[in-house]
This record gives C-alpha cells, sequence and structure tokens, in this order.
C-alpha cells in the first residue's frame, strides 16, 4: 500500500488505536516513508509531500483481522474488513491523502467513501494471490466461523459503525 500526504508517525498512530480497540496486532511490514519536494520553474522548493509504503500485517494469524487462504488456514495478512477500518480511520484524520493498493486507488476520502464497496467483490487476480473466487469479505474470521464469533458483541458493532454507519450517513447527505 502507497499512502501520500501522510507521515508514517499518522500510520502508526491508526495502526495503534485499531490494536486498542479491536484487540489485535495490526502492524505496517517495511514501514517507510520519505518527502517529495515539488519545485517551481526557477527551481526553488514550494512544498514537500510526505509518503508512505507499507504491508499491513498481522503479528499472529490467531488475532482479529486475520486472513484465511483457499484452503482455509490462517494468515498473518489484514482481511477486507481491517484494511477498510484501517482506511475509514486514515481518510478520517487525513481527508486529502491518497492511496494506492494492489486492488484499486484512492484519490481522497469522498473518492474512498464512493468506491470501496467495489473492493469486497473484486477479483484476486493480483500479482501474488491464486484462483480464489470467494469475495475478499469471506475471506476471513470477522463475522463468524462455525457459529461463534472472532470478536466480541462491542468490537463487532464497532467495526460496523465506523464502516457502513459512516458510508451510509455520507451517501444520505450526497443524495438528499
Amino acid at each position: 500500500m502507497l499512502i501520500s500526504g501522510v507521515t508514517k508517525y499518522d500510520v502508526k498512530r491508526i495502526m495503534d488505536s485499531i490494536n486498542k480497540d479491536f484487540g489485535t496486532t495490526l502492524y505496517g511490514r517495511d514501514l517507510v516513508s520519505w518527502m517529495v519536494p515539488f519545485h517551481n520553474t526557477h527551481g526553488m522548493v514550494l512544498r514537500r509531500t510526505h509518503h508512505c509504503k507499507l504491508h499491513l500485517r498481522l503479528h499472529d494469524s490467531a488475532d482479529t483481522f486475520h486472513r484465511r487462504s483457499k484452503e482455509g488456514r490462517k494468515k498473518v495478512n489484514v482481511c477486507w474488513h481491517g484494511t477498510t477500518l484501517f482506511l475509514v480511520r486514515l481518510f478520517k484524520q487525513h481527508p486529502t491523502a491518497k492511496v494506492r493498493t494492489d486492488v484499486i486507488r484512492y484519490a481522497d476520502q469522498e473518492d474512498f467513501y464512493s468506491r470501496f464497496k467495489q473492493t469486497v467483490v473484486g477479483s484476486s487476480k493480483t500479482r501474488n494471490s491464486t484462483d480464489d473466487t470467494r469475495r475478499y469479505d469471506e475471506r476471513c474470521d470477522c463475522v463468524e466461523v462455525g457459529g461463534r464469533q472472532t470478536m466480541s458483541q462491542e468490537q463487532a458493532a464497532m467495526l460496523v459503525r465506523e464502516i457502513l454507519v459512516e458510508t451510509q450517513i455520507r451517501e444520505v447527505q450526497e443524495n438528499g
């Protein structure tokens, strides 16, 4: 994931807040940041923009927001719910940030809220994936596993509130 307009310390703060709220071990593997200067025609620096690059991962595959492989094994990759929650919190704090993932690009907060639901049904034909035909939100244990939830009721309610309710409020404001 490549994020423009945000420092790595902002990214770490967002991950820490998710870890605290959901009791998970989300971290940014290979988290690096740099600044890109923008020059005018005379060579003077007008402004600098922060950029971060990272891979969202979990320290433990048994934690909330782990993804399951095609064969059903738990992975340390972060599922659709965890990634979307991360992006919701990122855009809430930094509405002008730009994000590029293997699946989709978001130009800003408005672009994210108008298009993020498309990623849930996207194909897994990215460079490192197999031919998994399941929807992205079905490749994890966030909702339930064999009749038992992997999150507490409060955590599930918080996840729904942050991801779905926020976007529905925005849709009503835009249409009404």
